[in-house]
């Protein structure tokens, strides 16, 4: 979970509409456990897409200076809510 916590991205892998195999780099910035993972990119994006229509996935975290990694196998679920967008959100500057 330290490896984890302190990773900013993950590369998530997929299964596109073609039936390659392709990897991408996503923001990983929630995460409950090990067992849910809250991941900020583009939904208009081919990923997505492809994610949209086959959710096998998996999460690779890493620590490249410290030879560390860590694969997660999963179902990848959109999420379009208000509750789920705030998580991602920052509070701005209050002065403002």
């Amino acid at each position: 979970m330290a490896l984890v916590n302190r990773s900013l991205f993950a590369s998530i892998g997929y299964t596109d509409e073609a039936g390659r195999q392709n990897i991408r780099r996503v923001f990983c910035v929630w995460h409950k456990g090990l067992g849910r993972h809250l991941i900020s990119t583009n939904t208009s994006s081919a990923h997505v897409q492809s994610l949209r229509k086959n959710g096998n996935a998996c999460l690779y975290f890493s620590d490249d200076s410290a030879f560390e990694g860590l694969c997660l196998f999963g179902k990848f679920e959109a999420h379009f809510e208000r509750e789920y967008r705030e998580l991602l959100w920052n509070k701005g500057d209050e002065k403002y």
